[in-house]
């Protein structure tokens, strides 16, 4: 998967229903966040020294690398086929499926939608 990071509108959005559905973030120095109070993006640049107090005025906004991380801990299994790539759940249920072209393009984007879908999947 693609290690370059495109934030956009979509992402952002996802990010935040990520949240909503339960996942934790323990910030660490490179993450990037989105501000609760203005929804300004930035990054922490050093370790936190008072983690609980960034995330109760911040937003995770996950990298892809990060995204990916956490599909693999929820044993999320990419599988490719006939044009078209799916994410399948740990249970074996289908959370998402994309044109393969689709996902080639924005393969960040896909991955985080899988991710909101294992989370919806669980709650």
């Amino acid at each position: 998967m693609a290690l370059n990071f495109r934030i956009t509108e979509e992402y952002c959005i996802l990010a935040l229903e990520l949240e909503r559905l339960g996942y934790a973030w323990q910030p660490r120095a490179g993450d990037w966040m989105i501000d609760r109070d203005d929804s300004s993006i930035g990054m922490l640049t050093v370790p936190p020294r008072q983690p609980e107090r960034i995330c109760a005025l911040n937003v995770h906004l996950p990298t892809y690398l990060q995204v990916n991380q956490l599909l693999d801990a929820k044993r999320v299994t990419l599988k490719s086929g006939a044009g078209h790539v799916e994410f399948i759940s740990s249970g074996g249920k289908s959370l998402l499926v994309a044109a393969a072209a689709e996902f080639e393009a924005d393969q960040g984007t896909f991955a985080l939608r899988a991710l909101v879908a294992c989370y919806r999947e669980s709650s």
